[in-house]
């Protein structure tokens, strides 16, 4: 079975620790694809400042560029600030028959329970904080 890992955030900028998260959770957990989601905006966080969208999916598409095992979701996938949760159901659509699982930063693991829907995440994806 195809273990497929999704990452999203701001990513502002997108930086070797978020690529370095990713290969270890690759590495570690045998995953075979690791997916990238840039959200259009935090809502966990009122006072950041934001690069535009479009380059940070821009700045993301060619970090991720090189490892053969990591993409950047499609532009729909988020189409509103509502949360993580229609990136990772979009993914639960995309690979039905993957085991599937979420990474996310020690930082934004702490906010979980504050985060719409967050009830529902654990029981569709392996959750891998680092």
């Amino acid at each position: 079975m195809e273990k497929v890992a999704i990452l999203g955030r701001i990513f502002d900028p997108v930086h070797w620790g978020h690529l370095s998260i990713a290969q270890t959770a690759a590495t570690q957990f045998a995953i075979d694809r690791a997916l990238w989601a840039v959200d259009r905006a935090n809502p966990h966080k009122s006072h950041s400042v934001l690069a535009i969208f479009n380059k940070l999916r821009q700045m993301v598409a060619l970090a991720t560029a090189e490892p053969p095992d990591f993409g950047l979701l499609p532009l729909d996938t988020n189409p509103s600030a509502s949360g993580a949760i229609d990136s990772l159901l979009y993914l639960q659509n995309l690979a039905t028959e993957a085991q599937l699982y979420w990474i996310i930063g020690a930082d934004a693991f702490q906010t979980l329970p504050k985060w719409p829907r967050c009830g529902e995440i654990g029981g569709l994806f392996e959750i891998l904080r680092a």
